[in-house]
């Protein structure tokens, strides 16, 4: 499609979807594959691209998985009949903005807070996803509250799994971009 100037293709946005009650939406980390001696590359396509466009489809995609992970967040509670935390259940990155380090403020049963920061995919369990130096040193500082829900298969069959920090027992990060100046 990308290569057909005479086919505008537009992917609408996600739609939130109902959160399941069948105990089904939380699965197990995949495992850690060591990491390859060869150096990492990305693999370039020469195609025309817009930034903004994709931009623009990975923000809803992020706030789709965040309102997903609210909802996941309010059952919980609710289930476990604890409406006075229910009510304290907060929206950060809508409310204060995206520099907290973590995306949802929830809490554990037993009154316990949980930071949580939503990763949103589309692809598996194993697609790769981005994290900032903000969250990882959030992540670091918080590593008995904070969590990482990494929401996959999206579109289809929504299924999280939890990371815990410290975040290299469980990921492979590597830095991705750099910051350039003359100073």
């Amino acid at each position: 499609l990308s290569s057909n100037e005479d086919i505008v293709y537009h992917q609408l946005a996600p739609k939130v979807l109902a959160v399941a009650d069948d105990g089904a939406t939380f699965v197990d980390v995949p495992k850690l594959e060591p990491q390859s001696d060869r150096p990492w590359q990305l693999e370039r396509l020469v195609r025309k691209f817009d930034p903004v466009e994709r931009d623009l489809r990975n923000r809803s995609l992020g706030r789709a998985g965040e309102e997903f992970v609210l909802e996941v967040e309010r059952k919980k509670l609710e289930k476990f009949q604890r409406l006075d935390l229910l009510k304290q259940i907060r929206w950060i990155s809508v409310e204060e903005g995206d520099g907290a380090g973590y995306d949802i403020l929830s809490f554990e049963p037993n009154g316990r807070e949980l930071l949580i920061e939503v990763k949103t995919t589309n692809g598996a369990a194993r697609t790769p996803f981005f994290i900032s130096e903000n969250e990882r040193q959030r992540a670091a500082a918080s590593a008995e509250s904070w969590r990482l829900y990494r929401v996959h298969l999206f579109a289809q069959n929504p299924r999280i799994f939890q990371i815990s920090p410290p975040l290299n027992k469980t990921l492979n990060l590597r830095s991705d971009t750099w910051r350039a100046s003359f100073s």
